[in-house]
Protein backbone atom coordinates (compact mmCIF):
# COMPACT_ATOMS: atom_id res chain seq x y z
CA UNK A 1 0.00 0.00 0.00
CA UNK A 2 2.81 2.39 0.89
CA UNK A 3 4.44 1.69 -2.48
CA UNK A 4 1.20 2.52 -4.27
CA UNK A 5 0.84 5.78 -2.33
CA UNK A 6 4.46 6.90 -2.52
CA UNK A 7 5.47 5.83 -6.01
CA UNK A 8 2.12 5.94 -7.80
CA UNK A 9 2.49 2.29 -8.79
CA UNK A 10 -0.26 -0.15 -9.42
CA UNK A 11 0.75 -3.43 -7.80
CA UNK A 12 -0.61 -6.97 -7.55
CA UNK A 13 -2.01 -6.19 -4.09
CA UNK A 14 -5.59 -5.56 -5.27
CA UNK A 15 -5.67 -8.95 -7.03
CA UNK A 16 -4.51 -10.74 -3.87
CA UNK A 17 -7.00 -8.94 -1.64
CA UNK A 18 -9.86 -9.63 -4.01
CA UNK A 19 -9.10 -13.35 -3.86
CA UNK A 20 -8.74 -13.34 -0.05
CA UNK A 21 -12.11 -11.66 0.51
CA UNK A 22 -14.01 -14.08 -1.75
CA UNK A 23 -17.06 -15.47 0.01
CA UNK A 24 -16.72 -13.13 2.99
CA UNK A 25 -19.91 -11.11 2.45
CA UNK A 26 -23.51 -11.39 1.41
CA UNK A 27 -25.54 -8.55 -0.13
CA UNK A 28 -23.38 -5.47 0.15
CA UNK A 29 -22.38 -2.52 -2.03
CA UNK A 30 -18.74 -1.46 -1.89
CA UNK A 31 -17.56 2.15 -1.86
CA UNK A 32 -14.01 3.49 -1.71
CA UNK A 33 -12.58 6.37 0.30
CA UNK A 34 -12.85 9.82 -1.28
CA UNK A 35 -9.55 11.07 -2.63
CA UNK A 36 -9.90 14.04 -4.92
CA UNK A 37 -8.27 17.23 -6.07
CA UNK A 38 -4.54 17.82 -5.76
CA UNK A 39 -3.69 14.43 -4.25
CA UNK A 40 -5.52 12.56 -7.00
CA UNK A 41 -3.89 14.67 -9.71
CA UNK A 42 -0.41 14.12 -8.21
CA UNK A 43 -0.80 10.35 -7.92
CA UNK A 44 -2.87 9.82 -11.03
CA UNK A 45 -5.20 7.28 -9.40
CA UNK A 46 -7.03 6.58 -6.15
CA UNK A 47 -5.43 3.50 -4.57
CA UNK A 48 -8.58 2.65 -2.56
CA UNK A 49 -10.57 2.60 -5.82
CA UNK A 50 -7.96 0.41 -7.47
CA UNK A 51 -8.21 -2.11 -4.64
CA UNK A 52 -12.01 -1.86 -4.42
CA UNK A 53 -12.43 -2.65 -8.13
CA UNK A 54 -10.70 -6.00 -7.74
CA UNK A 55 -12.37 -6.84 -4.43
CA UNK A 56 -15.82 -6.05 -5.87
CA UNK A 57 -15.15 -8.15 -8.95
CA UNK A 58 -13.84 -11.09 -6.92
CA UNK A 59 -16.85 -10.97 -4.57
CA UNK A 60 -19.39 -10.29 -7.30
CA UNK A 61 -20.70 -7.15 -5.59
CA UNK A 62 -21.47 -3.69 -6.90
CA UNK A 63 -18.85 -0.95 -6.62
CA UNK A 64 -20.04 2.63 -6.35
CA UNK A 65 -17.03 4.93 -6.07
CA UNK A 66 -19.04 8.07 -6.87
CA UNK A 67 -21.73 7.85 -4.22
CA UNK A 68 -20.01 10.34 -1.92
CA UNK A 69 -17.98 13.35 -2.96
CA UNK A 70 -15.80 15.80 -1.12
CA UNK A 71 -17.65 19.12 -0.89
CA UNK A 72 -14.80 21.17 0.51
CA UNK A 73 -11.04 21.07 0.38
CA UNK A 74 -9.33 19.63 3.46
CA UNK A 75 -5.81 19.83 4.80
CA UNK A 76 -3.44 16.91 4.25
CA UNK A 77 -4.12 14.45 7.09
CA UNK A 78 -0.53 13.20 7.47
CA UNK A 79 0.62 16.05 9.72
CA UNK A 80 -2.52 16.24 11.86
CA UNK A 81 -3.29 14.73 15.26
CA UNK A 82 -6.34 12.46 15.63
CA UNK A 83 -8.43 15.34 17.00
CA UNK A 84 -7.32 17.65 14.18
CA UNK A 85 -8.14 14.96 11.62
CA UNK A 86 -11.70 14.64 12.92
CA UNK A 87 -12.16 18.42 12.84
CA UNK A 88 -10.56 18.65 9.39
CA UNK A 89 -13.03 16.19 7.87
CA UNK A 90 -16.22 17.25 9.67
CA UNK A 91 -18.81 17.93 6.96
CA UNK A 92 -16.30 17.33 4.15
CA UNK A 93 -18.48 14.80 2.27
CA UNK A 94 -21.94 14.80 0.71
CA UNK A 95 -24.01 12.24 -1.15
CA UNK A 96 -24.19 12.57 -4.92
CA UNK A 97 -27.55 10.78 -5.00
CA UNK A 98 -29.71 8.68 -2.70
CA UNK A 99 -27.91 5.46 -1.76
CA UNK A 100 -30.21 2.63 -2.78
CA UNK A 101 -28.53 0.09 -0.53
CA UNK A 102 -29.17 -1.38 2.89
CA UNK A 103 -25.50 -2.18 3.53
CA UNK A 104 -22.46 -0.34 2.22
CA UNK A 105 -18.88 -1.32 2.97
CA UNK A 106 -16.31 1.48 2.74
CA UNK A 107 -12.91 0.23 1.62
CA UNK A 108 -9.89 2.14 2.92
CA UNK A 109 -6.32 1.34 1.93
CA UNK A 110 -4.75 2.39 5.25
CA UNK A 111 -6.86 2.98 8.35
CA UNK A 112 -5.01 5.48 10.51
CA UNK A 113 -7.31 7.19 13.00
CA UNK A 114 -10.50 6.22 11.18
CA UNK A 115 -11.51 9.87 10.71
CA UNK A 116 -12.13 9.61 6.97
CA UNK A 117 -14.22 6.45 7.14
CA UNK A 118 -16.08 7.78 10.20
CA UNK A 119 -17.10 10.89 8.29
CA UNK A 120 -18.01 8.90 5.18
CA UNK A 121 -20.08 6.50 7.33
CA UNK A 122 -21.81 9.43 9.03
CA UNK A 123 -22.70 10.86 5.62
CA UNK A 124 -24.08 7.51 4.40
CA UNK A 125 -26.10 6.96 7.59
CA UNK A 126 -27.60 10.45 7.35
CA UNK A 127 -28.53 9.52 3.77
CA UNK A 128 -30.51 6.52 4.95
CA UNK A 129 -28.09 3.57 4.77
CA UNK A 130 -28.93 1.36 7.77
CA UNK A 131 -25.63 -0.55 7.89
CA UNK A 132 -22.14 0.74 7.06
CA UNK A 133 -19.04 -1.44 7.41
CA UNK A 134 -15.38 -0.55 7.03
CA UNK A 135 -12.92 -2.83 5.27
CA UNK A 136 -9.28 -1.80 5.62
CA UNK A 137 -6.26 -3.26 3.88
CA UNK A 138 -3.79 -2.07 6.52
CA UNK A 139 -3.90 -0.44 9.95
CA UNK A 140 -1.40 2.26 10.94
CA UNK A 141 0.58 1.64 14.11
CA UNK A 142 -0.71 4.05 16.80
CA UNK A 143 2.83 4.84 18.00
CA UNK A 144 3.62 6.33 14.60
CA UNK A 145 0.74 8.83 14.60
CA UNK A 146 1.35 12.57 15.02
CA UNK A 147 1.23 13.64 18.68
CA UNK A 148 1.47 17.13 20.13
Amino acid sequence: VAEMQRDGKRTALPHVLGRRQHGAVGRVRLGAGGEEGRRLRERGFNQSNEIARYVARALGIALDDRLCRRVRATADQATLTAKERRQNLRGAFALERPPHARHIAILDDVLTTGSTVDELARTLKRGGVPQVSVWAVARAVPDQLVKR
